[in-house]
């Protein structure tokens, strides 16, 4: 059923009633005012007048069977429309047999609904049977960003799943439960795995045999729920008009209609009402048996539709529950019975309506957007630094080169496995090198700041760019394998090759009086480091976190750095020339090629003398013994 319903102060909505009722109800203020409502069409059984549903008591369990139309003798839904109206009307009350000799007993709503108990009597042994479920969607994964749109089953696309169940066939009458939800019955489980019910737009029941079935019915924890509703007609309203149709609801039964403060002409009853409006309040008093829904997020929400004409409406019982609705165009008011309060204008808010506002709305323009909508920060996309990922041609070992220069590595995004993951030797899942300049270090350059480009607009070398204290940095990676062919397609290369980040980091004073460059270096997670020779180091000297080459004039210390509201342990560099640094290097690159030479970052642990073919990701070294030092000394 869907419904356009403008409502104050909220802006208009498109709402698919009543599968998005509960989302409005939990938003809608205290008094809702309802501008304008269209007819609507209910696609599933309503019930008016004349239901044959006996009535239920208070606190019952609630049976969404009734709100079902029969279905599903085929595998596959194959009418353009919504429901197959032709095997809905012309199938019996009872199972039947598809061409494959099957008896199928088949439903279908028309919005998911929470299934946790089937009921229903037979005739004769129903024997061994299955529950199937038509699946797609459910159970649906947690929310996330970014996010197009909200998954939702149809009936046409998906497949069958047969639920794991327990029967209980006793005295003419089948009770069947679900047992937990497993990855082996739902390939989707794991979002919600152990559950006791079945979400879905469909279900069947499958017998090898004729059991004769008379009555079935579905429960979800819902509970019948009774409610007293006042509908006052020609709220507000001086002139006389002549309200003359009849109640419906959607996921419940209209018990009882009565006329509230009637004059003379003015009758009603389940099936009609005709009630004569002007210069006072009056109208309608409805009993209805409402569903409470039982578990979260159900689709169990009761609609009321009162239908008069060009005067038809609908609204969620729910809503009234929590503040009265008015729908000034049609001068209706719907309050619970018990609300002590009629209708009253002082409470319409004043102000045109909003069909009238979007008239007089200006045409949009260019000038005029660029002027409302804030300007998006570059530098972030989807809570996180923009990067440029780098890599060997094919290779999943992954460096993220962030824009303002700092690099970082994910065991998630590089999808390392087995032996690669163990080799992943920090804790959590990223591990990050924060590149700060100038006296106090700034590791996040704002976008403006600073720039993020590609050599040449094509080649596959990072290059940030930024200014502090008017020296200009440029930072400068690519990435390559450590050793080995690097065509993906040579059959000489191995994965487990360890990837090299190759970095430079130049400074240059562009003003004519002498200026110091600072490096700060740091990582993250916080750890406690050392420097040695050149290199960063963790684990009690067992992790080489980072090596540096540096000219003979650079001085260094190590010092706790300030990132945000962290501070992380790293290294200080002040140097009154250009710097050049490597992140996790090899040793072979500490022969003296001057400050402008560029150092790798390597991923992988050595094996042996060197970094063999045997060494995996990435930039964590527990064995320093088997190096070379920077003079080729043993460093046992």
């Amino acid at each position: 059923m869907r419904a356009l319903v403008y409502t104050a102060p909220r802006e208009l909505e498109l709402q698919d009633l009543p599968a998005r009722c509960r989302a409005a109800q939990q938003k809608f203020m205290r008094l809702r005012i309802v501008f304008v409502a269209f007819f609507v069409t209910i696609v599933a059984i309503v019930s008016a007048a004349g239901s044959l549903r006996t009535a239920a008591a208070s606190g019952a369990d609630f049976d969404i069977a009734p709100f079902a139309k029969r279905c599903c003798m085929s595998d596959r839904h194959t009418s353009p429309l919504e429901f197959d109206y032709d095997e809905a009307r012309n199938t019996g009350a009872d199972a039947q047999q598809t061409a494959d000799g099957r008896y199928v007993y088949g439903l279908q709503w028309t919005e998911e609904r929470d299934i946790s108990e089937v009921r229903f009597h037979y005739k004769q042994d129903p024997g061994k049977f299955e529950a199937q479920y038509w699946f797609r969607n459910w159970p649906y994964r947690p929310p996330q960003m970014p996010s197009v749109e909200d998954p939702v089953d149809d009936p046409w696309n998906g497949k069958w799943l047969t639920a794991t169940i327990k029967q209980d066939c006793r005295a003419e009458e089948c009770r069947v439960s679900f047992l937990p939800l497993q990855s082996s019955e739902n390939p989707l489980a794991k979002n919600l795995p152990g559950v006791n019910y079945r979400r879905t737009i469909k279900l069947r029941l499958v017998f090898s045999d004729d059991p004769g079935i008379d009555r079935v019915q579905i429960f979800n924890g819902s509970k019948v729920k009774p409610v007293e509703l006042r509908v006052e007609l020609g709220a507000g309203e001086r002139t006389t008009h002549v309200w003359e149709g009849n109640l419906q609801v959607y996921n419940g039964w209209l018990k009882k209609v009565a006329v509230w403060k009637g004059s003379e002409g003015d009758v009603a009853s389940e099936s009609h009402f005709r009630v004569t409006s002007g210069g006072g309040s009056k109208g309608l008093i409805a009993t209805v048996d409402t569903a409470e829904p039982g578990l979260p997020g159900s689709n169990d929400v009761t609609v009321v539709t009162l239908n008069a004409g060009d005067r038809t409406f609908s609204f969620a019982v729910p809503d009234v529950e929590k503040g009265p609705v008015y729908v000034p165009a049609f001068h209706a008011y719907v309050a619970l019975a018990s609300d002590p309060h009629n209708f009253s204008p002082s409470i319409v808010k004043g102000g045109r309506e909003i069909r009238d506002r979007i008239k007089r709305e200006p045409e949009q323009t260019y000038e005029r957007a660029s002027r409302e909508i804030p300007p998006l920060d570059p530098a972030h996309r989807e809570g996180e630094r923009l990067y440029l990922p780098l890599a060997a041609d094919a290779s999943w070992q992954k460096f993220a080169f962030e824009w303002g220069g700092n690099i970082h590595i994910s065991k998630r995004d590089t999808k390392a496995k087995g032996a690669e993951l163990k080799r992943l030797e920090w804790p959590g899942d990223r591990i990050a090198w924060r590149l700060g300049t100038v006296a106090t270090p700034n590791f996040r350059p704002r976008w403006h700041d600073s720039t993020l480009s590609v050599l040449e607009d094509y080649l596959p070398v990072a290059l940030a760019k930024w200014t502090t204290d008017t020296i200009q940095y440029t930072e400068e990676a690519f990435v390559t394998l450590l050793s080995g062919p690097l065509a993906p397609d040579d059959s000489g290369r191995s994965e487990e090759t360890p990837a090299v980040l190759m970095i430079k980091l130049a400074a240059r004073n562009p003003a004519t009086n002498r200026a110091t460059a600072h490096l700060w270096l740091a990582t993250e997670p916080d750890e406690m480091v050392t420097f040695q020779e050149g290199e960063l180091l963790a684990g009690n000297g067992e992790l080489v976190r980072a090596r540096l080459r540096l000219p003979g004039s650079a001085r260094v210390s190590t010092a706790q750095v300030a990132d945000g509201t962290k501070t992380l342990r790293g290294i200080r560099i002040e140097s009154p020339t250009s710097v050049a640094c490597c992140l996790g290097a090899d040793r072979r690159c500490a022969a003296d090629s001057g400050p402008a030479a560029f150092c790798p970052v390597v991923c992988g642990r050595p094996a042996g003398r060197g970094c063999g073919p045997a060494a995996a990701y990435p930039v964590l070294w527990r064995q320093r013994r088997s190096l070379d030092g920077p003079n080729g000394r043993s460093r046992d």
